[in-house]
């Protein structure tokens, strides 16, 4: 041999040895990835005999590993799923490329022991130097099975006893019945009314006595409301005694209320609640008994009299209240951002701002004496149902009246009783509706709204979030200051005589409240009225949401700015914020002063005025007026109508810049740089 032929065949040994070193490294390895495995493992060559295991293998089926290696993989099979198994790695040896992997096969294993365990397994193809083998996840799934067989067997069950549950019930339901049969004719020969109310306020039963003082055919007062019955007039004088029953307290009291045959009686009327099995109220009875002859008809009108003259007493202190608490927090504020520096001083106006909210927590216990309603919030899609109601309130409102529906973007979802929430509704636009004898437009629209926290600290019961808002707006004849500071009192009508109880927007306000939201009237004579309703997006009324990002440093600036605000309160909180950011801010009280101000102060940047004011100047007169001799005078518009309601006025146009009561400190600071700077809002 030479060397050269020598050296080739060196060669070629060498290679294969380190080729064989090579495959020995990767078998070593792949023996440890299976050792190492959580399942139990098992590798099978072509000819189906056990070529590697690991411990848990030997854990799962009770063989040593020396019992297995070279065995048929069948000897861990039941009989009766060897087939199938062949037949499964068979697709693996004969189309190797095929890998479905993640896809488990679930067969019975079978122990040295002869005993069967269920298993899942999942093949692999594994091509080695030695050939190709098929490589078996093997995973105990007895656990598995005995929850869903435990599943099956509750479910057998659970089905069971419905069945004998619905046997028991229709039993009982026919005695029940023949109960009833000698209970309706035992009650309906007794001398006193009696109904039985649920907690929804609706009547499940009543006798023969009282449906002829009600004068009322049977078929009109089981399964409706007691509104529905008894009628708007009486409903308000028992509303707060049928729900104070409705919350577990007994209610005993006397009302006059016309017989069938004409004649005015006066009755004592009893309230009991009825408790269910679990403690809960699930509705009164009813007892009404004559005592015509007993009393004075005197003392029906004094005790209304006490009454109206209590609520009224409440709904003052609880406005005036309201408006002082708005400058005192609205001061406190403002001087917060001038003694950064001083930490007596913020510790100081900590504790004011503190008392300030424990008052407002005492303002919302004074008006928590106005009635409630037993209320099933849901949440409701504004949109869907002012939609829903469009057409109704067509025809309720009649021809004169044009309708203008505006819902907003996306779906605005608030937490509510959609049926109250419908009549609220209902009763704001037939309040609308009168406001507008000669006809007019009516437009309701839908917005999301955020209340911060310098607003909440502003008005009473009022809680910082997300709400949705509501708005109906009316072209009609408007209110006056006093008049809109009673429209929620009870009783309180502008309505002639017959024409109206005055309890319509207490309603609102007592609903709107009680479902923890905020409602607000902007109005002027001869400008409409505008009737704003926020309710919470969540049920929770603490955590009303998470609040909006954190907002960028409040722009500031140096320009002459005259404010035209004819509330007092308001227009003095915003001077204050905006000589706050560096302006020079002139004010006017109406718009007469205003323009006698425009004509003596040429260097005016900017006209902050609210749309509508006083003495027959608005904002957009002197705003015309302003800018008729070419001065560049910027404006920015403020108002508690919104948009829509502002358009349809023809006070201003869409392309105005304007920003809607309430406004957030943060929202005023941008619009006014924006309006300064003709930048877009």
């Amino acid at each position: 041999m030479t060397k050269t032929a020598a050296a080739e065949q060196d060669a070629v040994l060498a290679a294969l040895h380190a080729e064989l070193a090579v495959a020995r490294e990767s078998e070593q390895r792949y023996q440890g990835l299976v050792e190492a495995a959580p399942d139990a493992m098992v590798v099978v060559d072509q000819a189906g005999n056990i070529v590697l295991v690991n411990r848990q293998s030997e854990t799962l089926f009770g063989y040593d590993r020396s019992e297995l290696v070279g065995r048929p993989v069948e000897i861990l099979l039941p009989a009766r799923h060897q087939s199938r198994h062949l037949e499964h790695r068979g697709g693996y040896v004969h189309a190797p490329g095929v890998r479905p992997m993640g896809s488990g096969l679930d067969l019975t294993a079978r122990r040295k022991d002869g005993s069967e365990v269920p298993v899942e397994i999942s093949l692999s193809p594994l091509r080695t130097a030695s050939g190709l083998l098929v490589s078996a996840a093997i995973r105990d799934i007895s656990e598995r099975h005995a929850a869903q067989q435990a599943l099956r067997e509750a479910r057998d069950l659970l089905e069971r006893r419905v069945q004998e549950r619905t046997a028991e019930l229709e039993q009982a339901n026919a005695a029940l019945q023949s109960s009833e049969a000698k209970l309706r004719l035992i009650t309906d020969n007794m001398p006193a009314g009696m109904a039985y109310i649920d907690a929804s306020e609706t009547y499940l039963y009543h006798n023969q006595t009282f449906a002829d003082w009600l004068g009322l055919p049977g078929h009109r007062i089981d399964g409706h409301k007691v509104r529905e019955v008894v009628g708007e007039t009486v409903y308000a004088e028992i509303k707060g005694k049928l729900q104070q029953v409705l919350c577990g307290k007994p209610v005993r009291f006397e009302r006059e209320q016309k017989h069938a045959n004409g004649e005015v009686r006066r009755w004592t009327v009893r309230y009991s609640p009825h408790f269910g099995e679990h403690g809960g109220v699930d509705g009164c009875m009813a007892m009404l008994t004559d005592i015509t002859e007993h009393r004075q008809a005197e003392q029906a009108l004094q005790q209304a009299q006490k009454m109206e003259a209590v609520g009224q007493l409440t709904g003052g202190v609880a406005h005036d209240f309201n408006n002082l608490l708005t400058v005192i927090m609205g001061n406190l504020q403002i001087l917060a951002s001038e003694v950064r520096d001083s930490p007596l001083a913020r510790e100081l106006i900590e504790a004011a701002t503190k008392a300030a909210r424990r008052g407002a927590e005492l303002n919302r216990t004074l008006l928590a004496f106005s009635r409630k309603q037993r209320l099933a919030p849901t949440l409701v899609d504004f949109n869907e149902l002012i939609s829903g109601m469009a057409g109704m309130l067509r025809r309720t409102l009649g021809e004169q009246i044009q309708i203008v529906v505006a819902p907003g973007p996306g779906s605005l979802r608030a937490v509510a009783d959609a049926g109250q929430l419908e009549t609220v509704l209902l009763n704001l636009a037939v309040n609308a509706r009168d406001a507008m004898p000669q006809g007019g437009k009516l437009t309701i629209e839908t917005a999301p709204a955020y209340l911060d926290e310098h607003y909440a600290a502003r008005e009473i019961d009022v809680a910082p979030g997300p709400y949705a808002m509501l708005a109906v707006s009316d072209t009609g004849v408007g209110m006056t200051p006093d008049v809109r500071l009673r429209a929620f009192e009870p009783f309180f009508t502008t309505k002639d005589t017959g024409k109206g109880s005055g309890l319509g927007l207490a309603m609102v306000y007592g609903f709107v409240k009680q479902s923890g939201g905020h409602i607000k009237i902007y109005s002027e004579p001869g400008h409409g009225t505008t009737v704003k309703l926020y309710l919470p997006t969540s049920s929770d009324k603490h955590d009303q949401g998470a609040p909006p990002a954190p907002e960028p440093p409040q722009p500031r600036g140096s320009e002459t700015i005259l404010v035209v605000e004819d509330e007092g309160d308001v227009r003095a909180l915003v001077c204050r914020l905006l000589a706050g950011l560096g302006y020079r801010v002139l004010t006017a009280v109406d718009g007469q002063q205003a323009l006698e101000i425009l004509d003596r102060e040429p260097a005016i940047d900017l006209l902050f005025t609210d749309v509508v004011l006083p003495d027959g100047v608005n904002g957009p007169d002197v705003a015309r007026k302003a800018q008729a001799h070419g001065r560049a005078i910027k404006v920015l518009y403020t108002s508690g109508y919104t948009g829509n309601a502002i358009q349809q006025l023809d006070a201003v146009t869409a392309e105005v810049r304007l920003i809607s009561k309430p406004y957030r400190i943060e929202e005023l600071a941008s619009k006014v740089r924006h309006a300064l700077d003709g930048a877009p809002d």
